[in-house]
């Protein structure tokens, strides 16, 4: 089991780049993206985001990670 590291984004803007979530995202560490529901409102916004980052990080695993009311979670994972 890989550490966790959680990054709080008010918006999809500020979602880190995608140099710095390769940075953080190592063979130890997987690295959570936590944003307001409001952030990721609209149709397929979720989606979209996860298949962006998945696209500028192939080497990466980027996943819906779910959510509860305050926060949907998009996960950044390391490929073996």
């Amino acid at each position: 089991m890989t550490a966790t590291i959680r990054v709080t984004c008010p918006t999809a803007g500020d979602i880190p780049p995608a140099y710095q979530l390769r940075a953080w995202a190592t063979d130890d560490r997987h690295v959570v993206l936590q944003l307001p529901p409001a952030a990721l409102a609209g149709p397929g916004a979720k989606t979209l985001v996860v298949a962006r980052l998945a696209a500028a990080m192939p080497e990466f695993r980027v996943s819906d990670g779910g959510g509860d009311p305050t926060h949907e979670l998009v996960t950044v994972t390391r490929l073996a």
